[in-house]
C-alpha cells in the first residue's frame, strides 16, 4: 500500500465532486449536472439572461462541489462565464 495513502475514518465525511455541462444558447440554455460515476442528477433549462443565470446558480449550490464545462460559441457563453 502506498505510503500517501490515507483511508477515510467512517466518521470522515467523503467529499465528492458533481460535474456540470453547459450547451449554451442564444435565448435559451441545457444543463446537465453528474455524479462522479456519471449518473445524471438533474437536468435543466435557463434563459441565457442575468435572471436565468442566478436561477441556475441557486439550483447549483445544492450539489455542493461542483466542476463545470461550458460551450464557447461565439461570446453567448460570456453571460454565464
Amino acid at each position: 500500500m502506498d505510503a500517501a495513502y490515507k483511508p477515510a475514518s467512517p466518521t470522515q465525511e467523503v467529499k465528492r465532486t458533481n460535474y456540470v455541462g453547459i450547451d449554451v444558447g442564444k435565448n435559451r440554455c441545457a444543463v446537465c449536472v453528474t455524479d462522479e460515476k456519471g449518473e445524471i442528477l438533474r437536468e435543466l433549462i435557463y434563459m441565457n439572461t442575468r435572471g436565468g443565470i442566478e436561477e441556475l446558480a441557486e439550483n447549483l449550490s445544492r450539489y455542493g462541489e461542483c466542476r463545470a464545462v461550458l460551450e464557447s460559441t461565439g461570446n453567448l457563453w460570456l453571460k454565464t462565464y
